[in-house]
């Protein structure tokens, strides 16, 4: 993971935490759960302010989250103390699934991946394929490509944003042992025009 975004959401964590909590998460309520069993194992890979983390268990999954950023783990535990204790502080790659407490059945890597650095993307997708279970899904959603950035494809806070078209996402996890359900795209809910979000629903086949 990128240690200059990291950095930035440890001194932005309040910010950024409160305006993604402004979002309706009726969206995300119906997408979570046709995507995964209710009452399944679900890990949200950076799960930064826990809007996620925290909607997953009220639907009902058994889950769990991990965020390399101490500040935004604070933050994900300060506005909403159901998430305390829940919180693993890894980055992708992630380690061993026995250091994350086993297998699990679903995964949530939502607005993460375009903040990998590239040498580290096939690992990435590697670690979160050896974190299911044969058959299990993983939820991936990315931001387009954004305006703005300089030549590192870095924004004025440092955050690495890589551009990860719906192809290249796909072989990555093809090439992880993951094959395509579905893919979408829809706008920006935070009001910005200029970007468009994809995603993505991919299942693990049944060796890594």
């Amino acid at each position: 993971m990128d240690e200059r975004t990291i950095a930035f959401y440890d001194r932005q964590a309040a910010a950024t935490a409160s305006r993604h909590r402004s979002l309706d998460t009726g969206p995300w309520r119906a997408r979570f759960l046709a995507a995964f069993a209710r009452g399944s194992q679900v890990l949200d890979v950076g799960c930064g302010g826990g809007r996620d983390l925290a909607l997953l268990l009220e639907l009902g999954f058994e889950a769990r989250g991990t965020e390399p950023s101490a500040a935004m783990r604070a933050e994900a535990e300060r506005a909403y103390p159901v998430l305390a204790g829940r919180i693993l502080p890894y980055a992708l790659p992630l380690p061993d699934p026995a250091t994350l407490d086993g297998l699990v059945d679903g995964i949530v890597c939502s607005a993460v991946l375009m903040h990998v650095p590239p040498g580290e993307l096939p690992a990435a997708l590697a670690s979160l394929r050896r974190a299911l279970r044969p058959g299990g899904r993983l939820w991936v959603t990315v931001p387009g490509k954004r305006s703005g950035l300089d030549g590192d494809e870095r924004d004025g806070g440092g955050r690495l944003f890589r551009d990860l078209p719906p192809a290249m996402l796909l072989a990555l996890g093809r090439a992880a042992g993951l094959r395509a359900l579905s893919t979408w795209e829809e706008p920006d809910r935070l009001g910005r025009a200029e970007i468009r979000w994809r995603g993505c629903l991919l299942e693990a086949t049944e060796t890594p």
